[in-house]
């Protein structure tokens, strides 16, 4: 009888300290610069800009982990180093290119899983040269529209106890009015 329950005491240990030690899984993503297509000088800025912006989008997103280049170019000289990432992780490659003809900016996008070289997905977008704010809120989107399925799960939001009260205070404010 003893013996089953020191048994017991240690699997229950061994399962706690396993899920203590458990990593979260992660999306690397890797944003190269957009490619000009027409070799234009005159919009040569909008490759970097792009890529800037798609990387703005996605840092802040619970976890992924926005790589560069040189990043992407280590792990494909020393691929073992996928196998260091935790469990269920995802690294995708996000590729894009752009042309301009007259007043209008054509932009396409893909999602490359990076173990397998599968596409996930692509868009294309085109929008007006001069809506540059538009330009990049789009493609901004669209990355988002294939990149999520792909993501890690996003945690509940909880609302602090301290914004609990404040809705209450608030809520009773409107009430005695």
């Amino acid at each position: 009888m003893k013996l089953i329950i020191r048994i017991i005491k240690v699997l229950y240990f061994s399962v706690l300290i396993s899920h203590i030690n458990a990593r979260e899984s992660y999306a690397y993503v890797y944003v190269l610069p957009f490619d000009n297509l027409k070799n234009d000088p005159a919009v040569e800025w909008i490759s970097a800009g792009l890529s800037d912006m798609v990387r703005e989008e996605i840092k802040n997103i619970y976890g992924v982990r926005v790589k560069t280049q040189e990043d992407l170019e280590t792990v494909m000289n020393d691929r073992s180093l996928m196998l260091q990432q935790p469990r269920g992780s995802r690294n995708l490659l996000v590729l894009g290119k752009f042309s301009r003809q007259l007043d209008k900016v054509n932009v396409n996008v893909q999602v490359i899983d990076v173990a397998t070289w599968e596409e996930l997905g692509k868009s294309q977008i085109s929008e007006s040269y001069n809506q540059v704010q538009l330009l990049n809120k789009t493609v901004g989107d669209a990355v988002m529209q294939i990149l999520k399925p792909f993501l890690p799960k996003q945690p509940n939001e909880k609302i602090s106890t301290f914004e609990k009260k404040e809705k209450e205070f608030e809520e009773i404010i409107k009430i005695g009015r």
